[in-house]
């Protein structure tokens, strides 16, 4: 479980270094869509708060249980509606392989 935390924790890390340059002159804040398998309610989290103040995002979380992650991850390749951010996927590596073959890991 502390390891899902911290790995979490270090990917919006990655991606507020990244977003730092971008947002500085922004006005509206930048929304970054994450969802994935989460137990937590993530928008409790102090860190998020602080990254959203600190540097103009804005994150939009949409978390599911184990159960449900597998139906909710198939409608979004579906829709084609898949988020900036998938965080603890735990995907089989053929499955990985498939999906980021298909095109729809990386823009």
């Amino acid at each position: 479980m502390k390891r899902r935390i911290r790995n979490l924790v270090l990917a919006l890390l990655a991606l507020t270094l990244v977003l730092a340059g971008a947002t500085a002159a922004a006005e509206e804040p930048v929304v970054i869509r994450l969802s994935g398998v989460s137990q937590y309610d993530v928008n409790d989290f102090v860190y998020m708060n602080w990254l959203e103040q600190k540097f103009n995002v804005k994150f939009e979380c949409n978390f599911f249980t184990t159960d449900a992650w597998q139906t909710q991850f198939t409608l979004m390749l579906a829709d084609d509606n898949l988020p900036d951010l998938l965080l603890n996927l735990n995907l089989p590596k053929a499955e990985a392989d498939k999906y980021g073959a298909d095109g729809y890991l990386l823009d």
